[in-house]
């Protein structure tokens, strides 16, 4: 049966980095059980699953034999107390030289089923030679994770003989961290200017034209589908692609930059149609997307929509400050409510057996000549389509 070593380390310290051992998850010798299966063993009222092995001493081999891109997990299922700063991997290096060490992540969730991810640290390509001991620093990006997190790590190895090798693990040890430690960067404030949209099976939805993030975010924004995944899958540009008829939900990240900004993101909801044709609501290549600027008492001569094809139906207006500017549903008249600020007016067509929703939108601005001026500069992508 396989064991582990658990330990309680001292206080909590100053920074998470330099923090004292709270416990250190140890291999030792097991007893002729395979790569390949994997076990729940208790151990002072924690749980992991954890990968088999031979009897190879005080290390467990992570692999297998013939393999092309395979994961190997190390699962925590229980969470961790304390706030963890850093956790090291250690081994003894690769069993031969055939072997690639493809990737290791740590992830950590706040859950068991790991569905609600705190963040993942992904180590590509790291460098282990073979029988040549060393270690691994996964650490926070934020100073610490939180108390009663779970932790799970995955090794991605690929071997092309018919022997068994693999990473020769040794331990993975938990440093505890500053409790309650918080960042002071500033949010990389992603943002979407739509949220929900629609697709037909087997056609796609660039998602991406919706994102905004805070001035100066230079990170990579991510894309996975949190549920639903058998109606549509996301490419990592912000694809969506339709594969059934059905309801998903993306979630859309701006991963954190450590030093200068910490993790958002937001959830696009996308439905899934069969056969419907793609629908485009326009109010015309001078409007769509622009901003109106307009002197507090003026006038505003309003600005008509229509959708293509022809024949699909009507389309109906809204306006999202109706104190500012409100709008007729039918027509599209537009009546200024006398204040400045700025409105959003959106022409949408709603979806149908036939037809698929799509909308257009224009900005209208109210500026006070004696006042403050209210003018931002806004997304010019904010349009929408939900089509192919």
């Amino acid at each position: 049966m396989l064991c582990m070593i658990f330990c309680i380390g001292g206080g909590s310290v100053a920074f998470a980095a330099e923090g004292e051992v709270f416990y250190s998850l140890s291999a030792v010798k097991t007893n002729n059980q395979v790569y390949a299966t994997y076990y729940d063993v208790t151990i002072n009222n924690l749980v992991w699953n954890v990968p088999g092995n031979q009897s190879l001493g005080d290390f467990w081999r992570i692999g297998g034999k013939d393999l092309k891109k395979v994961d190997r997990y190390i699962t925590g299922k229980s969470p961790i107390e304390k706030a963890i700063g850093k956790v090291t991997l250690n081994h003894n290096g690769k069993s031969n030289a055939n072997l690639t060490i493809n990737s290791i992540s740590l992830t950590v969730a706040s859950d068991a089923s790991f569905t609600d991810i705190i963040e993942t640290v992904t180590k590509k390509s790291p460098n282990i030679s073979v029988s040549t001991a060393g270690s691994i620093d996964f650490e926070p990006s934020n100073g610490a994770w939180a108390e009663n997190s779970y932790y799970k790590l995955t090794i991605n190895v690929s071997n092309s003989t018919k022997s068994n090798y693999g990473l020769d693990f040794t331990s993975m040890v938990f440093y505890e961290g500053a409790t309650g430690s918080t960042t002071t960067d500033p949010s990389s404030n992603l943002t979407l200017s739509q949220t929900t949209g629609e697709v037909n099976v087997d056609k796609t939805l660039d998602i991406s034209a919706y994102v905004s993030k805070a001035d100066g975010y230079t990170g990579t924004v991510t894309y996975a589908v949190t549920t639903g995944a058998e109606y549509a899958s996301v490419s990592e540009a912000g694809v969506i692609t339709g594969l059934a008829e059905g309801t998903a939900t993306v979630k859309v990240t701006a991963p954190a930059i450590v030093g200068s900004f910490s993790e958002s993101s937001a959830e696009f909801t996308i439905t899934v149609v069969k056969n419907r044709t793609a629908t485009t609501v326009t109010f015309g290549s001078e409007v769509d997307n622009m901003t109106f600027n307009v002197n507090l008492g003026g006038t505003f001569e309003s600005k008509m929509a229509t959708v293509s094809p022809t024949g699909a139906g009507n389309v109906t207006y809204s306006s999202d400050n109706t104190e500012v500017a409100s709008v007729d549903e039918n027509t599209g008249a537009i009546t200024l409510g006398g204040i400045a600020g700025k409105a959003t007016i959106t022409a949408s067509f709603a979806k149908t057996d036939t037809y698929l929703a799509s909308s257009a939108k224009y900005y209208i601005n109210v500026i006070d000549p004696n006042g403050p001026v209210f003018y931002e500069s806004f997304d010019l992508n904010d349009g929408t389509g939900g089509n192919d």
